[in-house]
């Protein structure tokens, strides 16, 4: 295995692919990142992060100033990703590399000994192959996402953030694309009342804006809570009205990275049940079991069967048509697989 091969390696076991020098990434090997993350365009484009073509968009938040970042998914000849960044933070380059980096979360050394145990596991990677997980560091980006989705489907949660985002957002442009930047302060100040406007229910607003005012108060400052222990984390975020352990779960998973199984959530419930039971979906107690013996693997083998799910064109993987409403009432479709 050549120098490089065995990098790039290195850099799996540690969860995140090497930066090679300001604005260019190491590409994990035998990876299709586009593939990989077309879930972002699955169910409607939220303008928060953004999936064009080959590129991504993100708001990367950097000593608390925003930057527009432009990421190429497809490596160049050299197996490079490019990262760009708006007119104006070229000094932000190098971190903002950093920052993308972090969010392209590899499978490492707990996966492969996971699936040198578990049949199942082995299975569908042996289908599915390698699959990486875009995290969401941003704990407004990544709450916004869970929150919405909290008993509806992910069109119906991309369409009300896309509302919420073009309502209270900046457009920033950078590179051949742009993304929409929101400020906790500006969603902090709002009424709830402004946000169910958007057509989010009451509850959803009102957590919402309680999250903003928690982040602007610097109780759920990322770089903080990234040094907090697990439980730690968790009970800082069930403490604020409207967070439950299942929006929890997927912040501590997607958001920081965590080795946590959403054992609540109805897709992993039904990619639990169909890998281990053959069965269409089990009960929360029934995943914690059968996945317990995860471990330090739980982040990548949660993303493995959601991905297993989707690819299998299980209900719930795409969005379903809603039963006619009666005249002057919306109906939210149901809650559906993550991705």
């Amino acid at each position: 295995m050549g120098g490089e091969d065995s990098g790039r390696v290195a850099a799996a076991d540690a969860g995140r692919p090497p930066v090679v020098a300001p604005g260019l990434i190491a590409a994990p090997a035998g990876i299709d990142l586009v593939a990989a993350f077309a879930g972002l365009v699955a169910h409607g484009d939220d303008g928060l992060v953004r999936l064009d073509g080959d590129r991504l968009y993100t708001i990367e938040r950097l000593d608390r100033t925003a930057v527009a970042v432009e990421t190429t998914l497809t490596p160049d000849d050299h197996g490079h990703l490019a990262v760009v960044v708006e007119t104006g933070a070229v000094a932000l380059l190098e971190r903002a590399t950093q920052a993308i980096a972090g969010r392209l979360h590899l499978p490492g050394a707990a996966f492969m000994a996971l699936m040198a145990e578990d049949p199942v596991i082995r299975r569908a990677h042996q289908t599915a192959g390698t699959r990486p997980t875009l995290l969401y560091p941003e704990p407004l980006v990544v709450l916004l996402r869970t929150i919405s989705a909290q008993l509806v489907n992910l069109a119906w949660a991309a369409t009300t953030r896309r509302r919420l985002a073009d309502g209270f957002g900046i457009t920033r442009p950078v590179g051949q694309g742009w993304v929409i930047d929101i400020d906790p302060a500006r969603i902090a100040a709002l009424d709830p009342d402004e946000i169910k406007a958007l057509q989010f229910t009451g509850a959803k607003a009102r957590a919402i804006v309680a999250v903003a005012q928690a982040i602007v108060a610097g109780d759920l400052d990322a770089a903080s809570l990234a040094r907090l222990d697990t439980p730690a984390i968790r009970a800082r975020l069930t403490a604020i009205a409207g967070i439950g352990d299942w929006t929890a779960d997927w912040v501590l998973a997607r958001g920081l990275g965590r080795p946590v199984v959403a054992t609540g959530d109805l897709g992993v419930r039904k990619a639990v049940a169909r890998a281990y039971f053959g069965q269409e979906i089990i009960p929360a107690t029934d995943v914690a079991r059968a996945t317990s013996h995860w471990g330090a693997a739980a982040l990548d083998a949660q993303t493995l069967l959601l991905a297993s799910l989707s690819s299998a064109g299980a209900e719930g993987a795409t969005p379903r048509m809603a039963a006619r409403p009666r005249p002057g009432v919306v109906r939210r479709p149901k809650a559906e697989t993550r991705s």
